[in-house]
């Protein structure tokens, strides 16, 4: 609704910037470094860096296709339960380790067979393309909405799976406590 009708962009989309109440609905809060584009693309350096995408981290223009990358972490970061640049067991060395993987490394995606979990393939699709790297190649806000993942879940019957999903994450969390 942002980049349709007002033209902007957030620029800080990350995990503690997302709500989600138990009935599944989600919400964005903190428009602190948002930003009105001028003709759709941006240029300055704000926000969290460790959500950045490639091309805001090397300096370039950018559009609201950043905010797509960051969705993408943001999901797998919020369904793994891990920061997909470095989980618990792969902490990178410090911002300039992180900024260097988030632009040289392969881009992140879901996992396949987490634990007693096996995500939607539609699922996996959609993050893969809101991660990949090259910002020409990624699709826009508006060819996301049309994405199976979104339309397939875009109603009132994905409640059962949600509270499905939100017991196994609190048994995870639970076990997490336990270590």
């Amino acid at each position: 609704y942002l980049y349709d009708h007002y033209k902007i962009i957030h620029r800080d989309i990350k995990p503690s910037n997302v709500l989600i109440d138990c009935h599944g609905n989600i919400k964005i809060c903190d428009f602190g470094v948002s930003k009105k584009m001028i003709n759709s693309m941006a240029n300055t350096f704000v926000g969290t860096s460790t959500y950045m995408s490639p091309e805001r981290i090397q300096g370039n223009v950018y559009s609201t296709k950043g905010d797509v990358w960051s969705l993408g972490l943001v999901i797998i970061e919020l369904v793994t339960g891990e920061f997909p640049l470095g989980g618990h067991n792969d902490t990178p060395d410090g911002i300039l380790d992180l900024l260097q993987r988030i632009v040289n490394e392969s881009a992140p995606c879901l996992p396949i067979n987490y634990g007693v979990y096996n995500f939607p393939q539609e699922m996996m699709d959609f993050v893969n393309k809101c991660c990949i790297k090259d910002a020409k190649l990624r699709p826009s806000i508006k060819e996301l909405l049309s994405h199976t993942f979104i339309l397939h879940y875009n109603n009132n019957n994905y409640i059962d799976e949600f509270h499905l999903w939100c017991t196994k994450i609190k048994s995870k969390i639970r076990k997490d406590r336990h270590l």
